[in-house]
């Protein structure tokens, strides 16, 4: 083999093995961290639900006093309830988990998590300049939303590897993808209008909705779906009093409810959703500022949801100094937000900002390839 032949083998076997262990410390950060106290975490109402359907009582995850009681047998300590918010569908994709004890079920959930981690930073990378890829890895798995995710037990680390492989992928793929992203609904609405305007996307998303419903009718039946509907109607109320833990959210209904102006933070939110729309049907980089506009849009959108914003920094990530001033910027915004100062919904708007301009850079692009100037 020519010299240079192996030393592109060896750089690559090198980069491979830094990227193990960055993802080995995530595990190991999360599982850790969690495994501590893993009854204060959203895991406990996770594995409560798939645990149900796994002793075949799917329909009673939309019980709030089975789900307690399941919750308590697990964790004897645990006397408050963590509502399952997530579409039945979840838990029965779950179910698996459920057969295992609460220890390992976590283990389980925080590999997969970091693994799902470590795939959508590979499939990003492409979106930031050659020489900024290795610097973005490490944040995407080792940045205050992704360990809180792994910590928590959460199913955002897999929304986030839908997303990312849903830029680039084919249209009916992606649009499916993006439908997939159901299993956390707060975040859905966006990804609706990035479909629109493609047939196909509109159709694999229509799919992915569909597969989530199907899945959920088969869990809890017809009146299961009306009363999941009721329960998300009652989550949403949250954003007016703070409840399980929204007051930490990292969208306008934080720093309002820091404030005591809930409705201030629901019409803010609400202008968010329309600002979004329409930067996201205008295009491009439409999946990646859908992403980061739902933060911003929806009333329950917590720290660990913050890893939707890794596509938009991504885009952004054209020059180390701005690669620099995005991640640092970003890891002392969540570290701030975490210890009480509502400072996160400041950092995604100054993020939006910016992948706003370089959508417009990239229209600028298309439109002086289409004159023949590019």
């Amino acid at each position: 083999m020519p010299i240079r032949g192996r030393a592109t083998v060896q750089n690559r076997t090198v980069r491979l093995l830094l990227a193990l262990v960055v993802a080995l410390i995530a595990f190991v950060v999360g599982s850790l961290s969690g495994a501590i106290d893993v009854q204060a975490h959203d895991f406990v109402a996770i594995y409560a639900a798939a645990r149900l359907v796994a002793l075949g009582r799917g329909a009673e995850i939309l019980d709030p006093d089975a789900i307690l009681r399941m919750e308590h047998a697990v964790q004897p300590t645990r006397d408050l309830l963590l509502p399952w918010v997530h579409p039945p569908a979840v838990a029965l994709l779950l179910a698996p988990l459920g057969a295992l004890p609460i220890l390992p079920a976590f283990a389980v959930m925080t590999a997969i998590g970091t693994a799902a981690l470590a795939i959508a930073a590979f499939r990003l990378a492409p979106l930031a300049a050659p020489g900024q890829r290795h610097r973005l890895y490490p944040f995407a798995l080792l940045a205050p939303p992704s360990t809180i995710a792994l910590a928590q037990g959460q199913t955002t680390p897999e929304v986030l590897l839908l997303v990312a492989t849903a830029i680039g992928a084919r249209p009916f793929i992606a649009g499916l993808l993006l439908g997939l992203t159901a299993i956390r609904p707060q975040t859905l609405p966006l990804f609706g209008i990035a479909v629109i305007g493609d047939r196909a996307r509109l159709a694999g998303f229509a799919t992915g909705v569909a597969l989530i419903a199907f899945l959920s009718l088969v869990v809890v039946g017809p009146d299961g779906l009306g009363r999941y509907a009721s329960q998300l109607l009652t989550a949403g109320s949250w954003a007016g009093t703070g409840e399980y833990g929204v007051g930490a959210a990292i969208g306008w209904i934080g720093p309002a409810l820091a404030f005591r102006l809930p409705l201030i933070g629901l019409a803010l939110a609400g202008l968010s959703l329309v600002i979004g729309a329409a930067v996201v049907w205008r295009g491009p980089l439409r999946i990646e500022q859908a992403a980061l506009w739902s933060l911003l849009a929806s009333p329950h959108t917590l720290l660990h949801d913050g890893v939707l914003a890794y596509p938009a920094i991504a885009a952004c990530a054209r020059s180390t100094q701005r690669t620099v001033v995005l991640v640092a910027a970003g890891v002392v915004a969540a570290l701030l937000h975490q210890w009480g100062a509502p400072v996160g919904p400041f950092y995604l708007a100054g993020a939006a900002i910016l992948t706003s301009a370089e959508a417009a850079r990239a229209r600028a692009r298309a439109a002086a390839v289409g004159t023949g100037e590019g």
